[in-house]
């Protein structure tokens, strides 16, 4: 769709050749946002949390919010009768050694020639 007007019916198209549903809501009704509204307060609780606890400056928000949307992803839900996302789509379970605690100190190794 870039470099393309967007109207409704390419709206409508695009979603529907993506298979994307198209729901609509009312304006300035935030009630019929409340699972996105409370999933937002959800992800913002955490990043605040993980910035306070680590005394982490606030120039890592951005980092800290993606660490708190990839954390989140790859957690257990109601909704998905106990998988992750991952497990929904592809039916696969997701590994999860590769994480450490946020703040944590770590080492990099930048090889000579670079």
């Amino acid at each position: 769709m870039e470099g393309r007007n967007i109207t409704q019916k390419n709206l409508r198209n695009y979603c529907c050749d993506h298979g994307i549903k198209h729901q609509f809501t009312q304006a300035r009704t935030p009630q019929q946002n409340e699972i996105l509204e409370r999933k937002n307060k959800i992800i913002m609780d955490i990043t605040r949390s993980m910035l306070f606890k680590n005394n982490a400056p606030k120039s890592l928000w951005n980092e800290a919010i993606n660490t708190t949307n990839y954390l989140v992803n790859r957690l257990p839900t109601q909704v998905n009768q106990g998988m992750i996302l991952l497990q929904v789509f592809t039916s696969k379970k997701s590994n999860l050694h590769h994480l450490h605690i946020f703040g944590c100190k770590v080492h990099v190794h930048v090889p000579w020639e670079n």
